[in-house]
Parts: C-alpha cells; sequence; structure tokens
C-alpha cells in the first residue's frame, strides 16, 4: 500500500512539475488577461487556456493525494487510532517527522486549494493572489513528495526495492511547446487564429492527436524528436534544453 502510494505521488509530482513549466510564461497574471484568454474564440488563447487549467487540476490533485498518503504512514507505522486521527492532528504528526514545514504552510496550500474551486467570486484582487499562489507553491507540493519519500524510504528500506519495481505508469508524449517565455505570450496575445502550417498550428494539431489516443486508451511513449522546429518560430540555442520534460 505504502509503495503504491509513493508510485502515486512520484507520477503526480513529475506531471505537476512539467505542467508549471509550460505555463511559467503566464506569471504573475491578472484576472483580466485570464478572461480574455478564457473567452477569446482563437486557437492559440483556447491552447493556453487548457495548458493553465490542466496546470491548476494537476496542483489540487496531488494535494489531493497527500493526506491518504499520509494516514497510510501512520498506517505502516501502527500509530494508534491512524484511521480516526483528526487531519490537524495527522499533519502535526507530519510536521514532527519533517515531512513537511509547517501547518501554517499547509493551510496556506488549503486556501489557495479552495480558491481553485471558485476563482472567479469575490474581490478580483484576492482572486488574482489566488492564483499567482498556485506557481508559488508548486515547489511547496513537490518538496512534501520528495520528504514523504525519503522519510519512508529511510525508515522502511524494503520500500526502496518494492517501489522501483512497480510497474511505470504511461505519460502522454512531450510535445513541441508554445508556452515558454515571454515572446511567446505576446505572441499568443496578438496572434490570428493558427493554421495547420504554422508552428503554432501544428502544436495544435499534435495536441488533439494526443488526446485523441488518450481518449482511447492509447496513450503514446514516443519522445519528441530533438529536430523538431522550435516553437512560435524561435531559435533555440546550441546545446540548450528545456528545464524539464513529459517523459
Amino acid at each position: 500500500m505504502l509503495a503504491h502510494k509513493i508510485a502515486v505521488l512520484r507520477f503526480a509530482k513529475d506531471n505537476l512539475l512539467w505542467s508549471g513549466d509550460r505555463v511559467s510564461c503566464f506569471f504573475p497574471m491578472t484576472m483580466e488577461w485570464i478572461d480574455e484568454t478564457r473567452t477569446q474564440n482563437t486557437e492559440e488563447k483556447r491552447v493556453a487556456w487548457e495548458a493553465l487549467e490542466s496546470f491548476f487540476s494537476r496542483f489540487a490533485k496531488l494535494q489531493d493525494l497527500l493526506g491518504p498518503a499520509f494516514r497510510s504512514l501512520l498506517n505502516a507505522e501502527m500509530e494508534p487510532n491512524a484511521n480516526s486521527q483528526p487531519f490537524l492532528e495527522m499533519l502535526a504528526d507530519m510536521e514532527k517527522r519533517g515531512v513537511i514545514d509547517s501547518l501554517a504552510t499547509w493551510r496556506d496550500l488549503r486556501d489557495v486549494r479552495n480558491g481553485l474551486s471558485h476563482p472567479y467570486l469575490g474581490e478580483e484582487a484576492s482572486a488574482e493572489a489566488v492564483i499567482n499562489r498556485v506557481k508559488y507553491h508548486c515547489d511547496t507540493l513537490a518538496d512534501y513528495v520528495d520528504r514523504f519519500e525519503g522519510y519512508c524510504f529511510a525508515h522502511f528500506p524494503v520500500l526502496v526495492e518494492a517501489v522501483g519495481n512497480m510497474p511505470q505508469r504511461h505519460r502522454a508524449m512531450p510535445l513541441p511547446d508554445p508556452l515558454q517565455n515571454e515572446k511567446n505570450r505576446e505572441a499568443i496575445d496578438t496572434a490570428p487564429a493558427a493554421t495547420g502550417n504554422s508552428p503554432m498550428g501544428n502544436f495544435i494539431e499534435q495536441l488533439q492527436g494526443v488526446l485523441d489516443r488518450a481518449s482511447g486508451g492509447q496513450i503514446s511513449t514516443e519522445k519528441a524528436s530533438p529536430e523538431r522546429e522550435p516553437p512560435c518560430g524561435e531559435t533555440t540555442p546550441s546545446g540548450s534544453s528545456p528545464k524539464r520534460s513529459a517523459p
């Protein structure tokens, strides 16, 4: 059970970090830009918003996965009343073990998670703050996963082999990324609808292909070709590589 929790957390963490890198050029963002991106009917705007929604969803998903994983750890350590222990007490136990840094940080994560459920309600400045804190806390959640894994491996060495022997879950293939930097953001803000002959148009076609395969249970694990044309007509410096890519 604990080995499975670690494997699932690893997978969710990798996907969150990859999504975060894809949309990093959009932060910090304003509600005006978000509303414009959601409502303008161009392929560029739709692809940008879908990437942001995927990032927000993966952020919430990873935080939702951590709670049950913490409880599984307490069960593995045979803590009394592990299954009925109040959530705040469980978090206090995780803080004592060094799995989380503080209850205050977790409360902030919870507020951000709840804010994502209705980011367009209330004051505009408050909604902007919630959305921008998602990017800030992306690395916080990833750090918690690493801490949890490190603690489990240190106290249950058998898990190292157990997790290593688990079958790898498939991920969608990496795609040429139109969301890498500020120039690409400007291109998305100003470009007309994409055509199949443009780098953005090619990206959209490839994205649709991946989504079609995913819906049929045929997600490809093929790696993207290194010779693929850089997105939005930009040149890639020799020897450079993205910070992260989907495995």
